[in-house]
């Protein structure tokens, strides 16, 4: 299938340097064959491998849903 017109999956999880299953999910996910068919990316979301301070969680947790659309509208384009 063209690159451009592939559809676009955003998965969302924990970063993918994280050691949790989670993040482990996901990079299988990312490394399959899932990526010949569709567009695959991640949004990183939760507190797992992140090292932050209170005022940056707070920060993060008011951007995350607008850092999140303009991820949606990105992906789309």
């Amino acid at each position: 299938m063209d690159p451009i017109n592939k559809h676009h999956i955003l998965l969302l999880g924990p970063s993918l340097g994280a050691v949790s299953g989670v993040s482990t999910h996901l990079n299988l996910l990312l490394q399959s064959r899932l990526g010949e068919d569709f567009r695959l990316g991640h949004f990183q979301v939760g507190s797992e491998g992140r090292d932050e301070t209170a005022a940056i969680k707070v920060f993060r947790l008011f951007s995350s849903p607008f850092l999140f659309c303009r991820e949606l509208i990105r992906s789309q384009v």
